[in-house]
């Protein structure tokens, strides 16, 4: 294949041999940095139900399938998606961005959060068509396929992409998709307390995350929210003083 390597400044380092392509180093460093993703034996921040099925500890990024926490290394820009949306259902306050000084009023917290997730779909979707267009692909993600299953088809073709030379375009952006949910992501999020560890079972996998208490200020007088830090078990009112008696009760009895 003969490629046309990129000669921006900023991207001046030696090419790479990979197999018989020789592309960008830097580009391919961005790209596969986004399109690929540790293990979740590994990775213990990654935002998953974590459980064990027959002794081999699994892990649930979907809500609906089971992997072997080895074998499951999701995107992290699939990752950075999945946490803008727990931002966004998680937003309660007229939050606003920091930063910039734009003439314009900063989009509400949530309103951002929103817009890039649609950001996020809309490029890679757009990636995978000129992917399947330029190296002549045969398969592609059906229809509304997810931004993990994008990712995870961009992330296969990875090495000719960082050949070509719509590579740095493709890497530049790759990279300001993560810049700017990272950006979401890092900001501050309220002090959590640790209860005890999470009860709920799925697929007679029991969670192994933890149950957390989030601090009220002394003037609020929404009830006391407990949540597992894992899978989406939320107490409050009545189901959670249930729930905190049968912890006393289950722990007086391991004490006794």
């Amino acid at each position: 294949m003969t490629t046309r390597l990129c000669t921006a400044p900023s991207h001046d380092r030696a090419p790479a041999a990979l197999g018989e392509l020789a592309v960008c180093e830097h580009h391919f460093g961005d790209i596969t940095d986004a399109l690929t993703g540790p293990s979740a034996a590994t990775d213990t921040t990654m935002d998953v139900v974590r459980g064990w099925r027959d002794g081999i500890r699994v892990v649930c990024g979907d809500g609906v399938t089971w992997h072997r926490a080895r074998d499951y290394r999701p995107a992290r820009i699939a990752r950075d998606y999945a946490a803008l949306g727990q931002r966004l259902t998680g937003q309660t306050t007229g939050e606003h961005i920091a930063g910039g000084h734009s003439a314009e009023a900063p989009l509400p917290l949530d309103a951002a959060v929103a817009e890039l997730r649609v950001d996020i779909h809309r490029k890679l979707a757009s990636w995978v068509v000129l992917h399947v267009e330029k190296f002549n692909l045969n398969t592609a993600p059906e229809p509304g396929a997810t931004v993990a299953q994008l990712a995870a088809f961009l992330a296969v073709h990875r090495d000719q992409a960082a050949a070509r030379d719509w590579g740095g375009e493709y890497a530049d952006e790759l990279r300001d998709l993560r810049r700017r949910a990272r950006r979401l992501i890092d900001l501050p999020q309220p002090r959590r307390v640790a209860i005890a560890r999470c009860v709920e079972t799925s697929g007679g996998v029991r969670c192994a995350g933890m149950l957390r208490l989030t601090p009220r200020e002394d003037r609020d007088t929404r009830p006391v929210q407990v949540a597992c830090d894992t899978c989406p078990a939320v107490y409050t009112g009545e189901r959670w003083k249930r729930l905190s008696e049968r912890l006393v009760a289950q722990a007086e009895r391991q004490a006794a």
